[in-house]
């Protein structure tokens, strides 16, 4: 079988269950979310940009191969309860297998009760809007001051782990995080917006200058004053739309 016909999902591909993509899946691109706003007086409205992307709906056309030894209602029910999910989990399309979807999945009963009429219905996923790529999951370590790397799609909320004793002020670009009282190590994740030490504990009292550091699009240069550092290890999260 090749992999076009079939999507990996919570740790399994569609197929193993009996499912298989028909045709016309769709990836549609994000919309923006902006306020329109019309002010009297004015001749055209006003945009309000909110700063953000909203989720989009990954809508997979599927029908179902019967497996041996199985009646029709138990793999449609083994299904509903595969997709469905209280959280995003992962989502891998073969063509497009570089990159991951995070996208959750909550209404099972109008498609138990299609596929049960037509052996065929539809899967609608709500996605995040970027697509995540695998390799920013790999950690950069950065050893020397000034190093640089790029980042050649969106911004990006990384995991930073500083190996540092002492007062460090860490840069990226132009942005600057004040850590002080390091005793080894300190991981900064900037999605979470959260601090840990080595065994997870929140010393969010370290650090004293906010926001979170990010890695913008095109070149990111990362440097650091004060402290006794080692390390720095940068899981990237890189990320399109």
């Amino acid at each position: 079988m090749t992999d076009m016909g079939r999507f990996y999902y919570k740790n399994k591909w569609s197929s193993e269950l009996g499912l298989l993509i028909e045709y016309n899946q769709t990836f549609p691109l994000p919309e923006r979310a902006v306020n329109v706003v019309e002010v009297i007086g004015l001749d055209e409205a006003v945009i309000i940009d909110q700063g953000y992307y909203k989720n989009v709906v990954i809508s997979f056309p599927v029908k179902l191969v019967p497996q041996r030894g199985r009646t029709v209602k138990e793999q449609i029910h083994e299904i509903a309860t595969w997709l469905y999910s209280t959280g995003y989990e992962q989502l891998v399309t073969p063509d497009d297998r570089d990159y991951y979807r995070m996208v959750v999945y909550t209404s099972s009963s109008d498609f138990e009760e299609e596929m049960e009429k037509y052996g065929k219905g539809t899967i609608n996923f709500s996605a995040k809007p970027y697509r995540y790529s695998r390799l920013g999951n790999k950690v950069i370590t950065i050893l020397t001051k000034g190093t640089k790397f790029n980042n050649d799609g969106a911004t990006t909320k990384p995991v930073i782990r500083v190996y540092a004793s002492g007062d460090v002020d860490l840069y990226i670009n132009a942005q600057k995080m004040t850590l002080r009282g390091l005793n080894g190590f300190i991981e900064l994740d900037s999605f979470m917006m959260t601090a840990k030490d080595a065994a997870g504990g929140n010393i969010s009292n370290r650090v004293t200058s906010y926001p979170f550091l990010t890695l913008e699009h095109g070149s990111n240069t990362v440097t650091w004053t004060g402290g006794a550092l080692s390390k720095i290890e940068i899981i990237p999260r890189w990320q399109k739309l």
